[in-house]
């Protein structure tokens, strides 16, 4: 067998893990970090297809090239006929989608021309840039998203404008620190997002779910 590349120094212990597992689905969801992993773990679940789809956590953004390339060598990853991969935008949506070429291209896998598009051979391959492929954010900016209309948000900006207002200057991440304060007033306000999800904190039957539950149901042939 192939030897393993090495995971980056940027990986965590979860991804770790996750290349020592051996992989028994023919689909394969490659995804950011341990909270991401946990959150699409929940999703799949709402959408009964959590026993079809093999989530692994990369470690991080910048992890994701050398965990893939350690993946296309792991057993079990030549039975694997489909592969997505998700990461934040944080910053300009297209370089995300680039860095992520990139490290599809160094795995020797097939490459996308743009997101959502699956490109089809063994294994297919598609890419998904959150909160959506033409917009900056994150996982964070999505599920804020689907909350927006509760009772509680109003209070939540207003408490982020009280905080710019006394200190001169905004929140140094105001997409996770709204995302935290919606979390800190619910029943259980120490929740990470992932565990979040868990927990039933998102509505899962939003709009704003939509584009990425599209990408999840074409990562599933019609015959899984």
């Amino acid at each position: 067998m192939t030897p393993r590349p090495e995971p980056g120094p940027a990986a965590a212990r979860g991804s770790e893990e996750d290349l020592r597992r051996q992989i028994i689905l023919d689909i394969v969801l490659v995804v950011e970090g341990r909270d991401m992993r946990e959150f699409f773990v929940a999703l799949l679940k709402h959408m009964q297809l959590n026993e079809k789809i093999d989530i692994r956590n990369a470690g991080s953004k910048d992890n994701i090239s050398s965990f893939l390339q350690a993946l296309t060598v792991a057993s079990g990853f030549d039975r694997v006929k489909s592969l997505g991969v998700v990461r934040d935008a944080d910053g300009p949506p297209a370089s995300a989608f680039e860095n992520v070429r990139t490290a599809l291209r160094r795995a020797r896998l097939l490459v996308p021309d743009k997101p959502l598009q699956v490109k089809k051979k063994k294994p297919a391959v598609s890419v998904m840039i959150l909160p959506a492929p033409d917009r900056a954010g994150m996982l964070e900016t999505l599920c804020w998203e689907a909350v927006n209309l509760r009772p509680e948000i109003p209070c939540i900006t207003a408490f982020l404008d009280c905080v710019k207002k006394a200190t001169g200057h905004p929140a140094r991440n105001p997409e996770k620190s709204r995302f935290h304060a919606y979390i800190a007033v619910q029943d259980k306000p120490g929740l990470k997002l992932g565990e979040a999800a868990s927990a039933g904190y998102f509505p899962w039957n939003s709009s704003v779910f939509d584009l990425l539950k599209s990408f999840l149901t074409a990562l599933v042939p019609a015959r899984s």
